[in-house]
């Protein structure tokens, strides 16, 4: 197994700082409304999905609820998702599992798979 330096752990740990940074900043940025909206939709499917989820369904669900993540008129935009499953994550309402690729062709890579923390695997 290769052994990581210190050097490169550290590099990660900046790199996840900066991208929880972020996440954190784009979250803030959406009006005061939107943000508790998009945070108890988060809330909704951790207590009510039995099966793990990804921001693609948290998105479905914003979108049925007039909140359209995509659009860069909405302050934040999709870096704001991050900092919704950064904020449920500190809370510990979510845990992550795993990961899947995402259904969005746009997205073109993984996403992570979250699941309420009082769901039992």
């Amino acid at each position: 197994m290769r052994q990581r330096s210190a050097d490169t752990a550290s590099v990660e740990v900046s790199a996840a700082a900066v991208r929880d940074e972020r996440a954190a900043d784009a979250l803030a940025a959406l009006s005061v409304p939107d943000r508790a909206q998009l945070l108890e939709l988060g809330r909704q499917l951790a207590r009510t999905r039995r099966t793990p989820w990804t921001a693609d369904d948290l998105r479905e669900v914003a979108l049925e609820a007039g909140l359209d993540m995509d659009q860069p008129t909405l302050s934040g935009g999709p870096w704001a998702m991050g900092g919704v499953f950064l904020t449920l994550k500190c809370e510990g309402t979510i845990r992550p599992v795993g990961y899947t690729v995402s259904r969005r062709p746009a997205r073109r890579g993984v996403c992570r798979l979250w699941i309420g923390r009082e769901v039992q695997p």
